[in-house]
């Protein structure tokens, strides 16, 4: 009960306002810049699996993040939107967890979080926030938009709008969101398991 509650808690804290980002905002980040990012950052774990000192593993890292941003990220044109975004979310549920047990299990085995609750609230948070940020997407896009522009006309912030605003009105959404993704996290034995 406790591990279901607060993941279920967490996964909708996290998704919630992700799923808000999604709908509300244009996303529109360079394929080449996230190529660069994801380099550099794979860059700092091999580093770091090598046994180099951490802060030079961070700058080495970063000065390889700008020479190559510099030459390399802004060659590439093509921008992705926010459906790009939404379909690679959504698809990290297509991934079976067998593929990401060991790495898992090794991951909490460095960090000397084996057989905790803590491990079980972060991973099932993880596994079931494409869910949440798929499940309340759709609904937040059922909610008009004219709301947000009459309520930034009036001054409202957008943490204001999405708090007092688009929150109250999806209080449907969230209670399914929650009792699914309650369910999910219930009802997963494999990753507990191990």
């Amino acid at each position: 009960v406790v591990v279901g509650l607060s993941s279920t808690v967490l996964a909708l804290l996290i998704g919630a306002p992700a799923a808000y980002a999604l709908v509300r905002f244009n996303y529109r980040p360079r394929v080449g810049i996230i190529a660069v990012m994801i380099f550099c950052f794979a860059l700092v774990f091999i580093l770091a699996a090598l046994h180099v000192p951490l802060i030079l593993a961070f700058f080495s890292a970063g000065a390889v993040f700008l020479l190559l941003f510099q030459s390399v990220g802004k060659r590439f044109t093509r921008f992705m939107r926010n459906s790009d975004i939404a379909f690679w979310i959504v698809s990290q549920r297509i991934l079976p967890p067998v593929a990401i047990v060991i790495p898992i299990y090794v991951l909490f085995q460095n960090l000397h979080l084996l057989d905790t609750r803590t491990a079980l609230v972060i991973t099932y948070t993880a596994a079931n926030l494409p869910i949440v940020v798929w499940l309340m997407r759709d609904y937040f896009n059922t909610i008009p938009i004219e709301l947000d522009e009459s309520a930034t006309m009036d001054g409202a912030s957008h943490f204001r709008i999405f708090r007092s605003i688009l929150l109250p009105l999806s209080i449907p959404g969230l209670v399914a969101t929650f009792l699914l993704v309650f369910v999910f996290a219930w009802n997963e034995y494999l990753l507990a398991l191990f």
